[in-house]
């Protein structure tokens, strides 16, 4: 099937459906996942949709603005366990940076009033630490994600490149105990990238649903991680590695 049969099926779709999801796009067209997972981007490219986890929604600004207040309101209360935890190992005079996730834009509510530089993409975790007397928030700058209210591209990364980061906090879409943290924005992914790469220390919270959920772009490898903050084990038959690294909440 050529390619602009097959995006032609993946627009019907979402026009009928109001979205669509990789399983269903593979059986359509009878087309490996890479192949559809392409399709998604140069769509998304276009205009004509976004990529969400497994699938797509249409270009459609009340389903943005949905999107946006589930993703803000999934396991809130173990969402705040994290960041109460996360923000323990805050210090005075820290520069610290927050990923676009609202895991870590929860960590600026239980931060104390310290003498820190804290720098994010999250314009909601900017605002929230404008509130506070002593810290300095420092918003990246960049192109908006009107779909995460985030800020992503080259004006973003270079701001970032900008620090040398004392720790660095990050949430992901998944975690793979051999690969490391999963994410699926291309654009966010980049931005985390850039963040890892000037972090001294690397905090990854992250809560136990998304355990093995092996799908993605590798974020964040194990051995770059410094601890990971999980809300439960479950006997998981971690490596010895990972181990060292865990804190639970």
């Amino acid at each position: 099937m050529i390619k602009y049969k097959r995006q032609s099926i993946i627009l019907n779709e979402l026009q009928n459906k109001g979205s669509v999801n990789l399983k269903q796009l593979i059986k359509l067209t009878n087309k490996p996942k890479l192949t559809i997972q392409r399709d998604l981007v140069e769509l998304e490219k276009q205009g004509k949709l976004y990529r969400v986890h497994g699938g797509a929604i249409p270009f459609n600004s009340n389903f943005i603005v949905a999107s946006k207040k589930i993703r803000a309101k999934k396991n809130i209360d173990i969402k705040r366990k994290l960041a109460i935890k996360a923000a323990s190992f805050i210090s005075e005079n820290d520069t610290i940076c927050f990923d676009s996730s609202t895991t870590c834009s929860f960590i600026a509510e239980y931060i104390p009033d310290f003498n820190i530089n804290v720098v994010t993409p999250l314009i909601d975790t900017f605002i929230s630490l404008t509130k506070k007397i002593n810290i300095v928030p420092i918003l990246t700058g960049g192109t908006l994600n009107k779909r995460t209210d985030t800020l992503i591209g080259n004006i973003a990364i270079e701001t970032i490149k900008k620090f040398s980061f004392s720790k660095c906090f990050l949430s992901a879409e998944g975690f793979d105990p051999d690969k490391g943290s999963l994410d699926f924005d291309y654009e966010d992914n980049a931005i985390k990238n850039t963040i890892i790469s000037v972090s001294e220390k690397i905090f990854l919270l992250i809560d136990s649903s998304k355990i093995f959920n092996t799908k993605g772009i590798v974020s964040c490898p194990v051995n770059k991680i410094y601890r990971i903050i999980i809300d439960k084990n479950d006997n998981y038959k971690w490596s010895k590695e990972i181990r060292k690294k865990i804190i639970l909440v």
